[in-house]
């Protein structure tokens, strides 16, 4: 047997065939390359995919039951979400709004923390908590209690517009007014003086009335105590509106009036007195006083 010499095969293909073309093998060659890089390109952007589909979350599929969608994990709605569940299985029962609000009320005074996913620093509003657990209850399918229908208000009648009088500049107030009850009382003293009620007089009917020493019997005044400002201030308010130029003060005039005549009366007497010593003086014996019919020792019997 003959020994067959061992050929060493080449690293790298060779395109170089013993009777090819030179240029069809070089374009072969370049061709060969141009794919070889776009291989190499395709992988490396299908590499690049895979890993932002693998850093990618998945996409959750919203839970739909009774119309509601499920809230979105440790949103506001899915924390309350949660309270409520987790409150109904320790109660083993669908719990109520109530319990859920004082539960969150608690929690957010601090009295009694939550300690669910979620709620560590959460403290929402009684608004947001009801309309939270109306949708919970919604999509398992709670029974939740109707509103009851709002009952449709009736309109007052409106009274029918009285037009003001107005008289002297000054317009009268309605009756059922502070300014009408000051009024009705100045006239209705007025009418039993005969005569303008003073300020003095008005005033001190309704410190007595305020007190409960003498109640005024007129319309509107049962229980009210009026203002003494009020009083003072409507007063000349209602002269005008009659015509009224000056009240005399009745009271205050009779009292200068005597005082005045006292004043003359002491001034007189004091007068007489002096005279009566001047007299005196100037004629010892005469007499300095007229006597009485009884001091004539020869009077009539």
């Amino acid at each position: 047997m003959f020994n067959q010499p061992q050929i060493a095969q080449p690293s790298a293909p060779v395109f170089a065939v013993p009777g090819a073309d030179p240029k069809a093998a070089k374009e072969a060659a370049k061709l060969a390359a141009q794919q070889a890089k776009e291989a190499e390109k395709q992988a490396k952007a299908a590499e690049k995919q895979a890993a932002a589909l693998a850093k990618q979350k998945p996409v959750e599929v919203a839970q739909e039951q009774n119309g509601i969608k499920a809230p979105k994990p440790l949103s506001s709605t899915a924390n309350i979400w949660a309270l409520a569940s987790a409150l109904s299985t320790y109660h083993k029962r669908m719990v109520t709004v109530e319990e859920v609000l004082e539960a969150v009320a608690n929690h957010n005074n601090g009295a009694y923390p939550i300690n669910l996913e979620g709620w560590t620093g959460f403290a929402p509003i009684p608004l947001t908590v009801k309309t939270a657990f109306t949708k919970w209850a919604t999509f398992y399918g709670a029974v939740l209690p109707t509103p009851a229908p709002k009952v449709a208000k009736v309109a007052e009648p409106k009274l029918p517009k009285v037009e003001k009088v107005v008289q002297n500049g000054v317009a009268h107030p309605h009756a059922h007014t502070s300014a009408g009850k000051i009024w009705n009382l100045a006239s209705t003293m007025s009418s039993g003086f005969q005569r303008p009620a003073t300020i003095g007089e008005l005033v001190a009917a309704a410190e007595a009335h305020n007190a409960g020493q003498s109640q005024i019997g007129l319309e509107g005044w049962a229980g009210w105590n009026v203002t003494i400002g009020n009083v003072k201030a409507e007063y000349p308010q209602w002269k005008k509106f009659h015509g009224i130029a000056k009240v005399v003060d009745v009271v205050k005039a009779n009292e200068k009036a005597q005082k005045e005549a006292e004043k003359f009366a002491a001034k007189e007497q004091a007068k007489q007195a002096k005279l009566a010593a001047k007299a005196a003086q100037l004629n010892p014996g005469a007499i300095t006083a007229i006597p009485s019919a009884s001091q004539f020792p020869f009077a009539a019997q």
